[in-house]
């Protein structure tokens, strides 16, 4: 890898503010504040601006410029998976003309989509809540995860793909089980709203950041703090 840019994907009429691949690596996503989706194909050592579903690249309408929403695509890397301003899930099959399929469950805008092994995905919404999904054949619903007092800001997945950690705005940060939707462990530490999560690749150690620029290192297995930092300035990513 150099760091050199390879291929300029155009097409988008504003910013552009997610990305995402495809599990196989084959199709890049993208969504902009032009309230579109766009699909890309790879090709060998480039990102070719030919389309899915050629000549014309693919786009769905339905978002609300400047609200964030969840995007990903789940581990068939057939299906596109995006959250709409009514707070349903739009599951969008890359490869055909039928429009997305609504699903509902969550009562507020959902936040984060992360996929999951065998075609499931986990939503977290600012309802508290996150509910996991089987997006087969037919779409079942597995669980639906409660706990938070205030609005889930964001999930993370472990590495494993065995626990997803969410972050709220009642200042705590949560660990459930993706087997069952069981919560394992609640970690309390935070003055303000945890808005931020990292783990590490190892998959042991998590990082957290609140409205208050406090950084916080956890250790997952042990639920217990490790270290504190406070920045400068309120951060946007971590």
């Amino acid at each position: 890898a150099t760091g050199n840019n390879t291929q300029l994907l155009e097409g988008h009429t504003a910013p552009v503010w997610c990305v995402c691949l495809s599990p196989d690596g084959h199709l890049v996503c993208t969504a902009a504040d032009d309230a579109t989706l766009r699909v890309w194909r790879r090709t060998p050592g480039v990102i070719d601006d030919v389309c899915v579903t050629s000549p014309a690249t693919r786009w769905v309408y339905g978002y609300n410029p400047g609200r964030r929403a969840g995007v990903c695509v789940t581990s068939d890397s057939r299906k596109l998976v995006f959250s709409s301003f009514d707070h349903s899930l739009q599951v969008w099959d890359i490869f055909s003309d039928e429009r997305p399929v609504s699903i509902l469950g969550h009562s507020d805008v959902i936040c984060r989509i992360s996929p999951l092994p065998c075609n499931r995905v986990v939503s977290a919404s600012y309802d508290g809540s996150l509910m996991l999904w089987r997006l087969d054949a037919e779409v079942i619903y597995e669980a639906h995860m409660r706990g938070h007092s205030g609005a889930v800001r964001t999930c993370e997945v472990t590495p494993d793909h065995r626990f997803v950690v969410s972050a709220s705005s009642d200042r705590t940060i949560r660990i459930w089980d993706l087997s069952d939707g069981s919560l394992l462990r609640t970690l309390t530490g935070h003055s303000a709203a945890v808005n931020l999560l990292s783990i590490c690749p190892r998959g042991d150690l998590l990082v957290s950041v609140a409205d208050d620029s406090e950084i916080i290192v956890w250790s997952i297995s042990r639920g217990q703090s490790l270290c504190r930092l406070q920045a400068d300035t309120q951060l946007t990513s971590c």
